[in-house]
């Protein structure tokens, strides 16, 4: 479900747009790459999951979605450090 409430943060509304354009292109790869990074930002991981495993299977741009992974463990490692 996109929400398209007229309160929602602009991460938000920007991955409703991304949504909706991947909707008329699902095989633009930048697009998708960009949807997941969005979904990153809002953390809606399990968004972002589902477009990197897009792209990860059809072997879209996986230099990029090794990068942002890494980028995406070492942040989650940060926070568990802070955390205990």
């Amino acid at each position: 479900m996109i929400d398209t409430a007229p309160n929602a943060v602009p991460e938000n509304v920007a991955l409703d747009d991304y949504l909706r354009a991947l909707q008329d292109d699902p095989e633009n790869g930048m697009l998708r790459l960009a949807v997941a990074r969005v979904a990153v930002q809002c953390r809606m991981y399990e968004t972002a999951l589902t477009q990197y495993r897009h792209l990860i299977r059809n072997s879209m741009l996986l230099e990029d979605v090794t990068n942002d992974l890494r980028d995406i463990l070492a942040d989650i490692d940060q926070a568990l450090a802070r955390i205990g």
